[in-house]
């Protein structure tokens, strides 16, 4: 017998939480200007403010620790090199949510996690596959039928995964600054 697992998407998971240029980066998030934005909610977002986040010069640390793990990533997929071009934060409070997207004219998205509470939302990565199976009755729910994953927040976490991947979150009592 063969096996093959065919057109898998790999998710990379790293963690910064003790890192001092995550500190230094969550500190800095605390004290940015936001506005409501529609994705989340009319949550608050850095996205329409103004500059990407990690073009200040105090992020420059953690800036080149992230686009070492979108390296480690894209080495991994087998595709060309990308660079970290574009990045902002949300601020989600209780009973907010950031609705299903993905990131269009983008090769690697990511999440990274600088403040959330033990009962914040995950990040739920749907299938592109979903609405392809027509008649399918999962009895073994895993990670090749799973129609969505939901991927718990921690504080320090980086979550990076293929921008075609749609993304979000459910609604929850906790709060995340992502």
């Amino acid at each position: 017998m063969n096996e093959y697992v065919l057109f898998p998407t790999i998710v990379r998971e790293y963690d910064f939480s003790k890192d001092p240029d995550f500190h230094v980066l969550a500190d800095f998030v605390s004290k940015q200007k936001t506005e409501p934005h529609r994705l989340v909610g009319w949550a608050e977002s850095s996205y329409g403010v103004g500059r990407s986040l990690f073009s200040n010069f105090i992020l420059t640390g953690m800036r080149q620790k992230i686009q070492a793990a979108v390296d480690d990533y894209v080495a991994e997929l087998g595709i060309a090199p990308v660079k970290l071009t574009n990045s902002w934060f949300n601020k989600l409070g209780q009973q907010q949510r950031v609705e299903v997207h993905r990131h269009e004219l983008s090769v690697v998205s990511g999440a990274l996690y600088v403040h959330a509470d033990p009962t914040s939302a995950g990040l739920k990565l749907f299938s592109p596959l979903a609405q392809l199976r027509m008649y399918e009755k999962t009895i073994n729910h895993n990670s090749i039928n799973a129609n969505f994953i939901e991927m718990a927040c921690r504080t320090g976490q980086l979550i990076l995964f293929p921008s075609w991947l749609e993304h979000g979150t459910d609604i929850k009592i906790g709060r995340a600054h992502v």
